[in-house]
């Protein structure tokens, strides 16, 4: 079924022009589009969230580089610095806000006023006592004023969920497939960042859970599409391991995590193809399903067949110009218009005896 859901996502991917990115990831006119993912055995095309920018102070202009260094300066202080006058830090500090806060910005002002109220009405700046003419940078209004400065006219992208593309295709093209293998693997790290490891003795040391390896066979177009779909299966996989993942001092490795894809040749896939045939044959008489046995060993016998066909038509390939046949033939250079023939066995020179 697998199978059948991403014919429907090559298909859509076809349509709406995408091109791949690398692993389940997509693009379109150079853009991020979305993604491949599966879920519940199926492959499904996500079409990324919409971005957009939140602003963390709405309505406000950024401040020049130059102004917010003058700033940074300025409360860089340290009240219990010998030789700190605290009249004499504020009004330093009030000159240089009064400088650098835009007279027409309405947010700096109203929080350069505040400052100015609790100083006034307190005496103090983040200190413990009134009247004690300190000055703290974590001061709550000093901070929420310099944080204005700072962040002014500047936001963060937010992006929105991602969503199913919910184009159905019309017709789903027919495409000649070739069978992959693909191996999975997943190696554990060490959350304890070395506890338990090269202990003087070696009883102490914690277990290391062995490297998980999955494989897998799919049906894929290309190499790109059978990688692709190798990535979405690795996820796939990561995220089931780590769920179920029991290790008190490990979890896997997803920055480590391997993927391997390898074309399989139709003559390997026919034995594995009968070999699971004849599991089917045995099951089914095992279950008293002389009907499923029979459609099982048809088929067993139909796929060793083909194999051996297979075998055969690359010996004779490889004999047909050279005259060798079996394994032990050697390969042919059609190009070369030169019959690559078996050495003879070197004669034996020396003299008879008279």
């Amino acid at each position: 079924m697998s199978d059948q859901s991403y014919d429907k996502v090559r298909q859509q991917i076809k349509n709406l022009g995408l091109k791949h990115k690398g692993g389940g990831s997509y693009e379109k006119d150079g853009k991020y589009f979305g993604r491949v993912t599966k879920q519940g055995g199926q492959f499904i095309l996500k079409k990324a969230g919409e971005t957009k920018r939140k602003e963390m102070f709405p309505g406000s202009k950024e401040y020049d580089q130059k102004d917010k260094k003058a700033v940074d300066k300025v409360t860089d202080i340290d009240p219990d610095k010998k030789g700190y006058d605290g009249d004499k830090t504020y009004n330093n500090m009030m000159k240089t806000f009064d400088k650098v806060v835009r007279k027409d910005d309405k947010q700096g002002q109203a929080l350069l006023q505040k400052v100015k109220d609790k100083w006034e009405k307190t005496g103090s700046l983040g200190g413990a006592d009134k009247n004690d003419k300190k000055i703290f940078p974590g001061d709550t209004e000093l901070m929420r004023l310099t944080r204005y400065i700072d962040k002014a006219g500047s936001g963060e992208d937010e992006t929105g969920p991602e969503t199913d593309v919910k184009d159905e295709p019309k017709t789903i093209d027919k495409v000649e497939k070739k069978t992959y293998e693909i191996k999975i693997t997943i190696p554990y790290e060490n959350v304890e960042s070395g506890a338990g490891q090269d202990n003087e003795d070696p009883d102490d040391d914690e277990e290391q859970p062995a490297d998980v390896e999955i494989f897998k066979k799919i049906k894929a177009e290309s190499e790109e599409e059978a990688e692709a779909r190798a990535q979405i299966e690795a996820d796939e996989a990561y995220d089931k391991l780590s769920k179920r993942n029991k290790y008190d001092y490990h979890q896997p490795d997803y920055d480590m995590m391997d993927v391997e894809v390898e074309e399989m040749s139709e003559s390997y896939e026919r034995k594995i193809m009968a070999k699971e045939d004849v599991n089917k044959f045995v099951d089914s008489l095992t279950k008293g399903d002389a009907t499923g046995a029979g459609e099982a060993l048809k088929s067993a016998i139909g796929n060793k067949v083909t194999a051996a066909l297979d075998d055969q038509k690359v010996d004779v390939s490889k004999s047909m110009f050279t005259g060798a046949q079996g394994v032990q033939a050697p390969e042919a250079d059609v190009f070369s218009g030169q019959n690559i023939e078996q050495e003879a066995p070197a004669e034996d020179e020396t003299p008879s005896e008279v």
